[in-house]
């Protein structure tokens, strides 16, 4: 079975909380529920997608806590939205 060491499982740890207080930014930035954010990843949000309602947009590190959000227009809005555990 993979086995990791403790200063990996540290570093997961970081991203996620990270990952977690980008959609609590996020969703002051664009005036909507957190529970309204869905992001592409647990890691790094810098290049990450996000879903707001019915809308999709690419994220751009700015500085400190705030982002660019670019919006996209997707060719095939087939997306499958999977909770993460």
């Amino acid at each position: 079975f993979p086995t990791r060491r403790s200063s990996d499982l540290v570093v997961v740890l970081d991203q996620k909380q990270a990952a977690i207080h980008f959609v609590e930014n996020a969703a002051e930035q664009l005036g909507t529920d957190k529970s309204h954010i869905y992001i592409n990843t647990e890691t790094s949000v810098d290049g990450a997608i996000i879903k707001v309602d019915d809308h999709f947009y690419r994220v751009i590190k700015g500085s400190g806590d705030k982002y660019l959000f670019e919006k996209l227009d997707l060719y095939q809005p087939d997306v499958e939205l999977v909770e993460a555990k």
